[in-house]
């Protein structure tokens, strides 16, 4: 197709999904119930806290081990995807971020303990090198928007017109230095360039980023790529349990359907598809997102569907939060449903395994008795 009628086709689909979407999130629905919480400001034991941020930081510090170190990392972040292909034990990062929002939440009920706002900063540091060594931006600033949901909820509204300009500007700032400066370190020898300063303006790429920020290009892609003779009938899916049962690691299929698009997109085969095993592929991933499950599964019946069930969730888990909001597990998991959810493959399985750290820690603070 030429672009005009690529972009025309795209255009048509993603409004169909806007709708359903929109449907979704204002369709009537029964009230939330709310959970007993036992609350009190004592109950809050720094020992819980920090012990569950050495879980995630342990599961961070044994992937390193595995691979060989953190200078093994660094220097084949051009093949992060390949490299923490199976490696389930960063599962547990994100117990990193809940950690930070636990802590956040007990430096509010005692402001004035400035030991407790000293180790915020370390361990949110700490979360944040951890999250981009392994060559991701998204983690890194998904914590920026749970620290701003918490200090909202917790310590004080947030009334962005009462914020200076000068703050923005520097805030904005170092998120674009971040966002622009992890895809150099992610090429072949950019950690080598970037320690000797031989990085250039030209190294940033702007027009690179950009079209790496947005899912556009993709999504044109998916809804002119995929036919009623070629979809994928959620094979995808069927990835997850082939993962943990299969016994060989290279023989499996990658999870994350994204694999697949960089095959077919660079090697025009369009023969690939679920379940190709991952010693056929190169891994590499373009994430396809929810557009990319919802019509390369089910066409555009799939697009009316599933957009119309991911407003159902949205909506599910922001009454559930407003609901119990004293339970830092339900903020976590609203913010992270709004920043991170959708019916592809990778995103559900990475969706059910943090629900189930999230349920898990929820229960254990639910009834707290032991005091700070």
């Amino acid at each position: 197709m030429d672009l005009d009628g690529a972009l025309i086709n795209y255009m048509i689909f993603q409004t169909l999904a806007f709708v359903s979407l929109i449907i979704g999130i204002r369709f009537n629905s029964k009230n939330i119930a709310s959970f007993p919480y036992n609350y009190d400001k004592r109950d809050y034991r720094l020992f819980f806290i920090v012990l569950v941020f050495l879980i995630g930081f342990s599961g961070f510090l044994y992937f390193i081990y595995s691979i060989g170190g953190i200078f093994a990392l660094l220097e084949n972040l051009d093949n992060r995807v390949g490299l923490q292909s199976g490696a389930y034990i960063l599962l547990l990062i994100p117990l990193m971020s809940l950690a930070c929002i636990f802590l956040l939440k007990k430096y509010s009920l005692n402001k004035r303990n400035k030991l407790l706002l000293l180790l915020l900063i370390i361990i949110v540091s700490i979360t944040i090198v951890s999250n981009s060594s392994l060559g991701g931006r998204k983690s890194t600033l998904f914590l920026i928007f749970f620290l701003l949901a918490a200090y909202n909820y917790y310590i004080s509204p947030i009334n962005f017109k009462k914020i200076s300009f000068l703050r923005y500007f520097v805030l904005i700032g170092l998120v674009m230095v971040y966002i622009f400066l992890i895809p150099i370190l992610r090429k072949t020898g950019g950690w080598e360039s970037f320690t000797k300063g031989e990085v250039t303006m030209e190294d940033f790429g702007i027009v690179e980023i950009v079209s790496q920020i947005s899912y556009l290009s993709i999504d044109v892609f998916t809804v002119n790529y995929f036919t009623l003779d070629n979809l994928w009938d959620f094979k995808t899916l069927l990835t997850i349990p082939m993962n943990f049962l299969g016994a060989n690691k290279d023989l499996n299929p990658p999870i994350d359907e994204g694999v697949y698009y960089y095959n077919i997109i660079n090697y025009f085969n369009p023969t690939i598809a679920p379940p190709t095993p991952k010693n056929e592929l190169v891994l590499v991933s373009l994430p396809i997102e929810q557009m990319g499950f919802a019509f390369g599964n089910f066409h555009f019946l799939g697009i009316i569907v599933f957009y119309f069930f991911l407003g159902r969730i949205y909506t599910f888990f922001y009454k559930l939060m407003l609901k119990n909001k004293q339970s830092e597990a339900f903020m976590f998991m609203y913010v992270y449903v709004i920043l991170n959810f959708n019916f592809s493959s990778l995103r559900l399985f990475n969706f059910f395994t943090t629900l189930a750290l999230m349920s898990f820690f929820f229960f254990y603070t639910r009834n707290r008795i032991s005091k700070s």
